[in-house]
């Protein structure tokens, strides 16, 4: 399997583990709540990244054309 991957579905594990820990716990949601909470943040952040990452190897290739 290709490292990145692995990187990047752990980085998505821990920021939806960090998530539903600190909406259940900490702040009192239902855990109906809190799963779709953290869901919906650990899908926009992974976007985010995703975005980021290929918006500069984009630029990168650019360069080298």
């Amino acid at each position: 399997m290709n490292s990145r991957y692995l990187l990047r579905c752990g980085l998505a594990i821990l920021i939806f583990a960090l998530g539903l820990y600190a909406d259940h716990i900490l702040f009192g949601k239902s855990l109906t709540e809190a799963l779709w909470s953290s869901l919906g943040v650990t899908v926009g952040i992974m976007l985010a990244f995703h975005w980021l990452i290929w918006s500069k190897q984009e630029k990168t290739n650019k360069k080298k054309s």
